[in-house]
């Protein structure tokens, strides 16, 4: 094999991993090494534990952190993603909401409620807003794109 086919080969292998862990796919890669973390110390430590003879259960907390940690994850960052696709799509100029601390799933979904009312407080803002502005810009062409562009706005910002 020359020099040429050996870069080849380790640049097909290297992409591989670039697309494995781009976050339009929610991280893939990431999920698998939680995942995998997980089931990996559970057996460590339950075998650390059957040793010695006490069972304190770290293990099998291990395990649920892994696997339960790292899909819950997985599936904020897939959606986050698809989020961001939508907004890129409808050219709705998402809004950057930083939500602080969520530490246990009561806070993520107060959070989340939080934005989806956010978004759809902003959508039905545009359906009224855009028109006006289209209007003012260009008469009453723009009148019926700006009607258009609100009644996109309110359809895609519930969902992204």
């Amino acid at each position: 094999m020359n020099l040429f086919q050996t870069y080849v080969k380790h640049g097909m292998w290297e992409s591989y991993k670039v697309l494995g862990s781009m976050n339009i796919l929610g991280d893939p890669i990431g999920w698998t090494l939680s995942v995998g973390g997980g089931v990996k110390q559970f057996f460590l430590k339950t075998g650390s534990d059957v040793m010695t003879g006490e069972f304190e259960g770290e293990g099998f907390k291990s395990l649920v952190q892994g696997v339960v940690g790292g899909t819950a994850a997985h599936v904020g960052k897939f959606f986050g993603a698809l989020g961001d696709t939508v907004d890129a799509l409808t050219q709705t100029g998402g809004q950057n909401y930083l939500p602080g601390n969520v530490n246990h799933v009561g806070d993520g979904v107060i959070v989340g409620t939080q934005v989806f009312g956010q978004h759809v407080v902003s959508g039905v803002t545009g359906l009224v807003a855009a028109p006006i502005h289209g209007f003012r810009n260009k008469g009453w062409r723009g009148l019926g794109e700006g009607f258009l562009k609100g009644v996109r706005g309110a359809v895609a910002q519930p969902v992204s």
